[in-house]
């Protein structure tokens, strides 16, 4: 899904809620908030989220499913397990009659992708999320995933803040010579410093 495609099947969701009488609320996560909120050329094989009415969203994700054909798992909130709490940078990226998106703010987004550490696949995305940061040495990349955003910010999401998700992301430590392959960034020699390859400078 690109980003249109993105758009066309949460704004089709959005009529279905809406004719049902409902009001959701989404955060969006994944490669379909950058491609909503940072890079409108990124595709994604479906929509991680989290949302509420969690039961009413999925249901109507089902009509959309059939209706644009798309498959299945075309939404998905299997991110939960990732997430607590709320999320004090999400921008807001789509307000609809039945259907309110926020994206996860770039830190949480590259924390994610640190936990995840997908050599072969997220090269462009920490690069991308980490040029938004402004983050220059693996260090600081590696150090993104170890906040707390919780014990930072005020709540701003309600509906987060009632499933107790929280965005805080734990790196193991063996994932964390893995995130230096992923991006290219390489530790220097004698000072304990981090050289940046072209592109995240």
């Amino acid at each position: 899904m690109d980003r249109s495609e993105i758009i066309d099947a949460l704004t089709a969701l959005a009529g279905e809620l809406e004719r049902r009488g409902v009001v959701a609320e989404m955060y969006v996560v994944g490669g379909a908030a950058i491609a909503l909120a940072f890079d409108e050329r990124r595709a994604t094989r479906d929509i991680d989220a989290v949302f509420e009415p969690k039961d009413i969203v999925y249901e109507a994700a089902g009509v959309v499913a059939e209706r644009l054909e798309l498959p299945g798992g075309w939404l998905n909130d299997a991110v939960k397990g990732f997430l607590e709490g709320d999320d004090p940078a999400a921008a807001p990226v789509l307000d609809l009659p039945g259907l309110r998106c926020l994206a996860a703010s770039p830190e949480t987004l590259l924390a994610l992708k640190v936990l995840a550490h997908r050599i072969g696949e997220d090269e462009a995305d920490l690069r991308l999320l980490a040029g938004e940061l402004g983050l220059e040495t693996a260090s600081e990349v590696l150090a993104i995933g170890r906040v707390d955003l919780w014990r930072q910010a005020r709540p701003r999401c309600a509906f987060l803040r009632r499933t107790g998700i929280r965005p805080r992301v734990v790196i193991p430590r063996g994932q964390r010579r893995s995130l230096l392959r992923i991006t290219g960034i390489q530790r220097g020699v004698g000072d304990g410093a981090s050289s940046v390859p072209e592109g995240l400078q």
